[in-house]
């Protein structure tokens, strides 16, 4: 999956073709309410100020992406957040909550006409909330545009 930015990505330290870790969080939907996910994903930027991602197709990131074609990148030294973002389930201790509320911020989203399909269902508003790791020292958000 790739986006395109409207920000030169290089400006703000980004190398193309270099590979990034980052904690991606995506979000669905449950009655009416954003419910993040974030998991470790590595992110590439290209020549043409897109970056792309690889999300398996089995996991809750890309169900979320195909769904709501959201993505928040956070960039974040934390090595633990790492791990546990990428233990999820039944290989993890139930004393570690790797989604808790308490991990967010929301970063408000202005939605213009050519996303309001996107977040029909999420808001009357236009203006959206979306999820980002309280301890990133970036974020880049983005709207998924393929799946190549």
């Amino acid at each position: 999956m790739s986006s395109n930015f409207q920000v030169d990505l290089t400006s703000i330290g980004l190398k193309t073709n270099y590979l990034y870790e980052v904690l991606a969080t995506t979000y669905s939907i449950k009655n009416n309410k954003i419910v993040p996910n974030t998991a470790a994903m590595g992110i590439r930027l290209l020549e043409n100020n897109t970056i792309k991602i690889l999300p398996f197709p089995n996991t809750t990131t890309f169900k979320n992406l195909d769904s709501t074609k959201l993505i928040i990148l956070n960039f974040v030294d934390d090595i633990f957040l790492y791990a546990i973002t990428s233990l999820k389930g039944n290989n993890i201790s139930n004393s570690i909550e790797t989604s808790s509320e308490q991990n967010y911020n929301y970063f408000p989203f202005d939605v213009k006409k050519e996303h309001e399909e996107i977040f029909k269902g999420i808001s009357l508003d236009k203006r959206v909330h979306l999820p980002y790791l309280k301890q990133a020292w970036a974020i880049i958000s983005c709207i998924t545009t393929n799946k190549n």
